[in-house]
């Protein structure tokens, strides 16, 4: 097993690129994401800031959440009914808002059936109460 430490700067991985050229390709938001503070203040559960913080997450640059309820689900560490009731929480306004945290769009399949659906992040700074 190699330290890394150890590995000269421009050893090539298992793909043939050097670890400056594999991170170089990562956006940005694979690194950090930014958490407004004021979600820390609006009286939410434990478990509707870990939806939202891992939904920020996914968001990153594209703007848009195209993952299953199941997925998020698990990757938040909650059972799927829990994660409803939360997304079901983000998607309303509260006495803090004046319009809901996130905006859940349904989308349909070609045949009608249900699809995943979008899930968008309120800009924070335009939905607060003055």
């Amino acid at each position: 097993m190699h330290n890394q430490s150890s590995l000269p700067q421009d050893f090539s991985g298992p793909h043939g690129r050097t670890a400056t050229e594999r991170r170089e390709r990562k956006p940005n938001h694979y690194y950090r994401t930014e958490i407004p503070n004021v979600i820390f203040e609006l009286g939410l559960d434990p478990y509707c800031i870990r939806v939202y913080l891992q939904i920020n997450k996914i968001i990153g640059d594209k703007g848009v959440c195209q993952t299953s309820y199941v997925t998020l689900a698990k990757d938040c560490g909650m059972g799927e009914s829990k994660f409803k009731r939360c997304i079901k929480k983000l998607a309303s306004p509260n006495e803090f808002l004046v319009c809901p945290l996130i905006k859940v769009t349904p989308r349909r399949k070609e045949d009608g059936s249900r699809d995943i659906n979008d899930i968008k992040i309120n800009d924070i700074r335009y939905i607060l109460y003055v």
